[in-house]
């Protein structure tokens, strides 16, 4: 984690897991490619946060990595 990016302390909870690190390489990716690939991490994300029943997610990204990966899919909430 990037602690200059928060204020104040980082939440630590059990149910909160941080979501930042979701990471494709593209070098090799069409963009249809590379959205079906980030779209299976994230259900695979969300399949495992509802496995360990956690309550948030949280991460540090630039806007447009926001944008074309958790609005895409209908996550809105900053």
């Amino acid at each position: 984690m990037f602690p200059f990016l928060i204020e104040g302390s980082r939440p630590r909870d059990s149910y909160i897991f941080e979501a930042s690190r979701l990471v494709v390489d593209h070098t090799n990716l069409t963009d249809k490619e590379r959205e079906i690939v980030v779209d299976r991490l994230l259900v695979a994300l969300m399949e495992r946060g509802l496995q360990r029943e956690l309550s948030e997610y949280i991460g540090f990204m630039i806007p447009k990595i926001w944008e074309c990966t958790f609005q895409r899919i209908g996550i809105n909430e900053l």
